[in-house]
Order: structure tokens, then sequence, then C-alpha cells
């Protein structure tokens, strides 16, 4: 390839990775003695080299509720809006408001149908109603969240990291704090603690591809080894008193990707290896979140804030020698060039100091 058309590019493929955080989207649920708050947030990039679909991406998710049993009454009644719409052939189902679900036991569902229209075709509104019965005294403060790291590789879409943590301050209940992550869909760990606590809930580490391959071009022996390693923690620190919960939860991941390509001889007391090693840092990210909420007889006072920090692709390559005689063996490298990466995002996801009345 021309030294020209490669620069244009990797320039292609650097602007299309320059990730835009979006602006929160957020969702209020309230009644009488409780509230819920749901935030999320997310932005992708994306580009296409030689006909293939690359991309990277973040899905942030901040959830908070807090009761105060004192204020609310001994049963809760919450409702929502869903349209069954009359398209002619098919019928299909639009949410307007979703139930929320409240800490108690559930003690009916009723739905009530009316006819009307929606966007000018026949339609059915559903009105769906839940009572709860909730406890009589006391206070709740929960809040939970998530951070994914969505990637399409070679027209494959996949979570390639999501990592989740809980916290939990109960007058009724247990106080803790919990933590799970995932690679690839599976579920590698999970771990919780009491509150207060203050610790590394998960560390992993993982290989997530590893090939090692020995070719022979015109009688000469070439070794080629690949690996790709992966590690995700969840930092965590809580506590729960005077019906305030506070702390900082903090996720992070990696992933790097090593190749290292070589010509050798073996002559029994003399051998010899020599070629080219990279080393990239493909994705590095970390997501510290901190809250304060506390469950006042008005409503609930949070502050919270999230920042995400995602950079990747900076390395290296050069060179390096092996030579071994009997037992005695050495090893020299010698770096060509090195480069700085791509900052992905670097900004605020959330951060709002308010009171939500009941």
């Amino acid at each position: 390839m021309k030294p020209t058309t490669f620069a244009a590019c990797f320039s292609a493929v650097t602007a299309a990775a320059a990730l835009a955080p979006s602006e929160a989207r957020a969702t209020t649920y309230s009644g009488q003695g409780w509230v819920q708050l749901q935030k999320s947030a997310s932005a992708s990039a994306s580009t296409t080299i030689e006909g293939n679909d690359f991309a990277i991406g973040y899905t942030a998710y901040f959830g908070l509720e807090g009761y105060n049993w004192d204020v609310a009454t001994n049963s809760i009644s919450v409702s929502c809006v869903s349209y069954v719409v009359d398209a002619g052939l098919v019928d299909y189902t639009v949410t307007e408001s979703d139930c929320p679900t409240l800490p108690g036991t559930l003690q009916s569902s009723t739905t009530a149908s009316a006819s009307t229209t929606y966007q000018g075709l026949p339609a059915t509104k559903k009105t769906k109603t839940l009572v709860w019965d909730v406890q009589d005294v006391g206070a709740l403060g929960r809040v939970d969240g998530y951070f994914s790291l969505p990637v399409t590789l070679f027209d494959e879409d996949f979570d390639l990291f999501k990592l989740t943590a809980t916290g939990i301050g109960n007058t009724h209940g247990n106080d803790l704090v919990s933590a799970g992550v995932y690679v690839v869909g599976s579920k590698i760990a999970e771990l919780s603690a009491s509150l207060p606590a203050s610790t590394r809930v998960v560390e992993e580490c993982v290989t997530l591809a590893e090939v090692d391959v020995e070719y022979s071009m015109i009688g000469i022996p070439i070794s080629v080894s690949a690996s790709s390693d992966g590690c995700i923690y969840v930092d965590a620190s809580a506590s729960w008193g005077s019906r305030t919960l506070t702390g900082t939860v903090t996720p992070g991941a990696s992933v790097d990707a090593t190749l290292k390509a070589g010509v050798g001889a073996d002559a029994v007391v003399v051998s010899a290896e020599a070629g080219v090693y990279g080393t990239i840092t493909v994705v590095d990210a970390s997501v510290p979140v901190s809250l304060s909420a506390a469950v006042v007889a008005g409503g609930v006072t949070v502050t919270e804030s999230a920042k995400l920090t995602m950079t990747g692709l900076d390395g290296e390559v050069g060179l390096y020698a092996e030579a071994c005689f009997l037992w005695f063996c050495d090893e020299s490298t010698l770096t060509i060039f090195d480069w700085t990466g791509l900052t992905y995002a670097n900004a605020s996801i959330f951060s709002a100091s308010q009171t939500i009345d009941y």
C-alpha cells in the first residue's frame, strides 16, 4: 500500500473512532413517599475497511430508588399505558409508559381497555394498574447501574465486556454492594460485600485469543505468535446511615493485543532468532460513578456524577533478537516506532444535584 493511501485510510478510521457521548436520557417515577430515577447514555462510532464493518461503543445506565415508608401509604397503586394498534394485516403494541416495580408484595393487577385512535389508526388503549403492599415504616435506598462495551468486528456484533453494580441500604434487610462481570455474554465473576464496604469487588484477567503457528519458506523456519488479553475490575466503596446511601463504584476494562513474528535457526549448541514484535492496547475504559441519595420526608436528595474515559489503539512496533550458546542466552529489543492512540471518549455522562419530590 502506498504511504499516501495508508495515511488517508488511517485518517478515516481515526475520525470514525472518536466517540461523542450522547446526552443522558432520564425517566422519573414517583408517588407518595417513593421515587425512582432511571438514566442512560450511549454512543458508538464505526467504519468500514475492505468491505467489513468495525465499530466500538459504550452503553451506561444509572438507576436510583428511594422509599420513605413513614410517608408512603401501606398500599401503593401504580399504572402504565399501552396501545394495541390495528394496522390492517397485523396488530402491533406501542408502550407509552412502563409500570414501575416496587419492593413489596403485588396484591392485584387489573387492565382496563378503551377504544381510541393512535396516529390516525384505530387502536385499543390499555391501562394497567398494579397495587403493591409495602412496608409500614422505615426507608430503603437502592442504586444500580451497568456499563458495557459493544463492538463490531468483521460484521459480527457482540458485547466485549459488561459490568454491573448494585448498592442497597435497607432498614428492613441487608445493606450490601454487589457486582457482576460478563465477557462476550458469559458471566465470569460475581461477588458481594456488606456495607459499609471499600473493596475491589471483582478483578479478572483472561486470554481472549492465542495463536502460535510455524511456517517454512524456501527452507527458512518462520514462527508467528499472537494473543489478546482482557482485564476487568470493579472497585466499590459504599455506606448506608441516617437513611442516606453514599458511595463510589468504578468499573474498568482493558484489552491488549500482541504479535510476534521471527526467523530462527537451531544448531543444537547454538540457536538464534530475530524478528518483529508489536503491542497494541485495543481499548482501556473506566467509569467512576459517585453518588449520594438521602431519603428525607419530602423526597430524595440526589448528588450523582459519572465520567467515561475510553482510550485505545496505542502501542509500539520494534525488533527483537535472541541468541543462545549452550545454556547461556541473551535477548535484545529495539523500538522502531511507537504512537499515541485515540481518545474515544473523555466526558461526563451524568452530573446532577437535585431533590426529587414525592
